[in-house]
């Protein structure tokens, strides 16, 4: 993963995840437009297939960053998909 982003997309996205998920709390920590948030998402998504603005596509590019431990940062708790709920009727 580290190979296909830059250091500035790998930034977005870590203060996008810092951020709440929140394109404009993150342009105003990048100091930058929202459309260039919107922007580098883009390319991230034509890059790695995965899309940033969904929770679980960027908890998989934020897993994978950390593991490979880029400047150090590494993502927060360990989390785990929910397990879908079966709904029975009597």
């Amino acid at each position: 993963m580290r190979e296909l982003l830059t250091e500035r997309e790998i930034d977005f996205l870590f203060c996008f995840a810092d951020c709440d998920m929140k394109t404009q709390k993150t342009a105003l920590a990048m100091d930058c437009h929202k459309a260039t948030v919107t922007r580098a998402f883009g390319v991230i998504y034509r890059k790695t297939g995965y899309d940033p603005t969904e929770f679980w596509d960027l908890y998989e590019i934020l897993q994978q960053l950390g593991k490979e431990g880029i400047n150090g940062r590494q993502v927060g708790r360990e989390m785990e998909k929910p397990h879908r709920r079966v709904c029975r009727r009597a």
